[in-house]
């Protein structure tokens, strides 16, 4: 699920159980009611600017004039770039950010991962400080566009940590020690809400690591 503005309904992916993701829509779930509202063929939907973005099972990325208050398309849909990689066969690595920010994953192959941010002036590969290409995964852009919140995955092993990345400062930090996943910023920025585990649970933490983690949920 990906919130839309006002908090009242969430973008989400359905699709039967017996269906390939080629087959999976993108809808508008309003949290009263329940009713979904499918928007068309697609997975991974998120808004940002007034603009859908979703991705085809291809990886190529798609942008849609959207109306958030009414949750309807106001506009067809362009490609805007291709290859931003699949996770796990269900969701593809990307996260936009207001002001036109965008990043995602390359799809590079299983094993080397590369990231990479969409500009005015087209693709930019990001240079990890002291890091060769590895598995990222779970990554999330601050509001102001400035850092980079992903999970760095141990080649081999499984296992994860969330990391930050300053663009400004050209700084990669380690955000979390013994597992972090699925990096979620408050609307600040000052805060980073994340699963851990197993048993997974869901964490907050102070970007600057002032204080410890707080869990806020169980099981």
């Amino acid at each position: 699920p990906f919130a839309l503005p006002g908090g009242t309904a969430v973008l989400v992916r359905f699709l039967a159980a017996s269906a390939t993701i080629g087959q999976a829509r993108i809808g508008a779930l309003d949290l009263a009611t329940g009713r979904v509202d499918s928007l068309g063929f697609g997975t991974s939907a998120q808004y940002a600017d007034g603009m859908l973005f979703f991705a085809g099972v291809d990886g190529t990325l798609m942008l849609q004039p959207f109306h958030a208050a009414t949750r309807k398309a106001t506009g067809p849909s362009t490609a805007i770039l291709s290859g931003v990689k699949l996770q796990g066969g269900s969701r593809h690595s990307f996260a936009v950010g207001e002001g036109g920010w965008l990043v995602y994953e390359m799809g590079v192959g299983t094993v080397s991962e590369e990231l990479g941010i969409l500009g005015p002036t087209g693709v930019t590969q990001l240079a990890i400080p002291g890091r060769s290409p590895e598995d990222f995964e779970d990554i999330s852009i601050s509001p102001d566009g400035r850092r980079i919140a992903a999970t760095s995955v141990t080649l081999g092993s499984g296992v994860g940590d969330i990391w930050l990345l300053d663009q400004q400062n050209g700084t990669f930090e380690r955000l979390t020690v013994g597992g972090g996943w699925a990096a979620t910023w408050s609307r600040d920025g000052k805060r980073i809400a994340y699963s851990a585990g197993p048993p997974y649970e869901i964490y907050v933490r102070a970007v600057d690591q002032a204080g410890s983690p707080q869990k806020v949920l169980a099981g």
